[in-house]
């Protein structure tokens, strides 16, 4: 079981634990102020049982992490206005204005439907989303308030919402087991809030690193990747929703790690050591068939680790980790060039700044390399701006942040971090202050997206 535990370190590199380390925090200027939408949020009300104020909560929530709108405060005149019956009492638009309020909007629970008023305070446009349908049921409602609040990011901003998309992550609950050479871990699902979590493999082994599989068609019975330990080795495993227990992915021998997959779905990458050392493989996939043909050795380099694949939206390009110049950078690999005419491989350096750079994430614009650096003695997340060929840090203070995953807006991230507990978090790139998803003992590891 310790030649478990150093493999996964190695592969991953996950170097240079250092808890407690000092650091200098510099919170480098965002543009937040200067672009984010002034709403007024009412509350809902009367807020009689606790049904209802995770309805409110869950509204309060998604709007406040959007990142792009500021909530006014609540207080009660604002609250008695929104709320009147009559329309022309409740969105008076010199009032608004004075209160400098670009929208209002206005959730009402009546019976078992939740109705959202939206009013354009510069136009004085009044309208509502659909109206949902309560079931009574936090998580099923829940959700469809990520829904309605998705919708209402695009009729503002014209940009896709996140708030209804899944997170998935594993997770291990004792960490104690480690030295007894016990290692348990699962995969879970989570929403974007960080609630009604839930396990979604049962292995009764170590299972990491998920990558969920896109199906626009079958988003509620989604199905993805990931990594256990269930032969004895670090094994590719695929599974749909609800069928606890995978099927192996990949039949190539050797450790099998970090698996990545296309927008398209026609291909996988991951790291595999089956000549000896880790090398970046790649295998053709097709849906409802699997695995087409023989994988494919992409970049090998004598004496060094590689690690953390991820492709770019087109396909045609990977990131990943080398350890070729004798410490972890990240560089991209153009992948046609060598399956089509078997040229030597042209790597790209992207990460600079720093001299270990670990598990990188491709955003869905193709514009954005995520990564995990080491930051004067402390992991951080960094980002390789595409356009501009720069780096920058958007993660401070104390804690190793690790895995950072792109939503599929290319400006919300989830990562891990070591402080103050093994948890999840969620950043966008204007917050300078990241939202705590996940609470609670054991390790909450290696997040990702629902595409």
């Amino acid at each position: 079981m310790m030649m478990k535990k150093s493999l996964i370190n190695f592969l991953s590199f996950i170097l240079l634990s250092c808890l407690g380390a000092e650091e200098i925090v510099v919170h480098l200027p965002t543009d937040k102020a200067n672009h984010a939408t002034p709403i007024y949020l009412a509350r809902l009300r009367p807020l009689e049982t606790n049904y209802l104020k995770e309805l409110d909560e869950t509204f309060f929530f998604d709007l406040s992490n959007a990142g792009y709108f500021s909530l006014l405060p609540v207080d009660e005149q604002k609250q008695f206005i929104a709320h009147q019956k009559d329309p022309a009492e409740a969105f008076k638009i010199q009032r608004w204005k004075e209160w400098e309020a670009r929208y209002v909007i206005v959730p009402e629970v009546t019976g078992n439907t939740l109705e959202v008023k939206v009013f354009d305070v510069a136009t004085a446009m009044l309208k509502s989303l659909p109206p949902i349908t309560l079931k009574q049921n936090i998580a099923e409602d829940a959700r469809s308030i990520h829904k309605a609040i998705d919708l209402l990011v695009k009729v503002i901003t014209g940009k896709e919402g996140i708030a209804s998309k899944r997170i998935l992550y594993s997770y291990q609950p004792s960490l104690h087991a480690e030295s007894e050479g016990v290692w348990q871990a699962e995969i879970w699902e989570m929403d974007s809030q960080g609630k009604h979590q839930k396990q979604v493999t049962d292995e009764n082994n170590y299972s990491i690193t998920p990558a969920f599989i896109p199906d626009p068609e079958r988003r509620d019975d989604y199905s993805f990747v990931y990594v256990t330990y269930k032969q004895g080795q670090p094994r590719l495993y695929m599974t749909t929703k609800g069928t606890l227990r995978g099927t192996p992915f990949v039949s190539l021998k050797g450790n099998q790690l970090l698996p990545a997959i296309t927008r398209k779905r026609d291909r996988i990458a991951f790291i595999s050591d089956a000549s000896g050392q880790a090398e970046l493989f790649m295998q053709a996939f097709a849906p409802g068939k699997g695995v087409t043909g023989k994988p494919y050795q992409l970049y090998s380099c004598r004496g060094s680790v590689q690690a953390s694949p991820t492709f770019s939206p087109d396909g045609s390009k990977i990131a990943f980790v080398s350890d070729k110049t004798g410490t972890p950078r990240i560089y991209i690999i153009n992948i046609n060039p060598i399956i089509e005419h078997h040229t030597t491989p042209d790597l790209i350096l992207i990460s600079k700044a720093n001299k270990e750079n670990t598990s990188p994430s491709w955003s869905p614009d193709g514009k954005k390399i995520a990564y995990s650096a080491n930051t004067n003695g402390v992991r951080q997340i960094w980002i390789y701006d595409r356009e501009k060929r720069e780096e920058r840090q958007i993660t401070f203070g104390l804690g190793n942040k690790e895995n950072p995953n792109w939503a599929p807006d290319s400006f919300h991230l989830v990562y891990n971090s070591t402080t103050p507990t093994m948890d999840i978090y969620r950043v966008n790139l204007t917050d300078k202050e990241p939202v705590r998803l996940t609470d609670g003992p054991g390790r909450k590891h290696y997040p990702v997206f629902e595409p």
